[in-house]
């Protein structure tokens, strides 16, 4: 069960994977936490009929948000909804476009004194 190195390439050979069989093509994630409090995210893709066997792995949070919204996507081509491969890349550059935003001002809290003085 070899390693897919980029996100990218994970999600177009699953998406190759589920053209060709969508009906028995599974999806898989899995999360563990070693000893020393490192999580890992495990996605894989699995065809019991052909045995492929496609699976990555990360500790990264902006891959983690980028694989769940690849792999709604991926529910679509299941579901036999028509979603095309560039709408899935396009829709996963969007999100890593996306800035953060701002945190709001800080309010300092009142003492229990100046809540009840109104």
């Amino acid at each position: 069960m070899p390693l897919v190195k980029t996100i990218d390439t994970f999600l177009n050979l699953s998406y190759s994977l589920l053209q060709a069989s969508p009906v028995t093509t599974r999806i898989s994630t899995k999360y563990h936490v070693d000893q020393e409090s490192r999580g890992f995210l495990t996605v894989k893709t699995y065809d019991p009929v052909s045995g492929i066997c496609i699976r990555f792995r990360t500790n990264q949070a902006v891959d983690v948000s980028r694989l769940f919204l690849g792999k709604s996507r991926l529910g679509h081509v299941m579901a036999n909804i028509n979603v095309s491969l560039e709408q899935i890349l396009e829709q996963m550059a969007n999100l890593t476009e996306q800035k953060a935003i701002e945190p709001g001002k800080k309010h300092k809290k009142k003492s229990k004194r100046q809540r009840y003085e109104k």
